[in-house]
């Protein structure tokens, strides 16, 4: 693996791995905003549907975008984004129990444990992939090149 290729390969990881931030650190905030601010609790879901909608418009302008480019490797950000966007009006639901004092906490435990750790599980899926793939392509690449010299 060369210079490039590798400095290629840490480009992606880095923006993968600060996509796994940015959404760890808004459902973080979420919870925070929903668990100790319960004095706002009116103007949290008029805040999650406006940050819904502007999720919603970033992911129409990168569809758009990788619809004109052709660009198949930047459509898995719109699809995030996208995902991001429907999941904005349904995390009200999570923490009524909560606030309420029901017992219910099963859909609150669900954003604790099973959200977080399952998007930080699928891009710790997608840099293995990343890193697997360039070192794939890397060690194929040389052979069809010598097969390709010899003929």
């Amino acid at each position: 693996m060369n210079l490039t290729e590798r400095n290629k390969m840490i480009d992606k990881i880095c923006i993968i791995a600060m996509m796994c931030i940015f959404v760890e650190f808004f459902l973080f905030a979420v919870d925070t905003c929903f668990t100790t601010r319960l004095e706002l609790m009116a103007g949290i879901p008029f805040a999650l549907n406006v940050i819904g909608i502007l999720f919603l418009l970033i992911s129409v302008i990168l569809f758009v975008r990788c619809y004109k480019k052709n660009d198949n490797y930047n459509l898995i950000y719109a699809i995030e984004f996208l995902v991001l966007a429907v999941m904005c009006p349904f995390m009200t639901y999570w923490y009524y129990p909560k606030y309420f004092g029901l017992k219910t906490n099963f859909i609150h435990d669900i954003n604790h444990h099973v959200l977080w750790i399952a998007f930080i599980i699928y891009y710790a899926i997608r840099i293995a992939f990343v890193v697997y793939k360039s070192y794939s392509k890397n060690q194929i690449s040389p052979k069809l090149n010598k097969k390709k010299v010899k003929n």
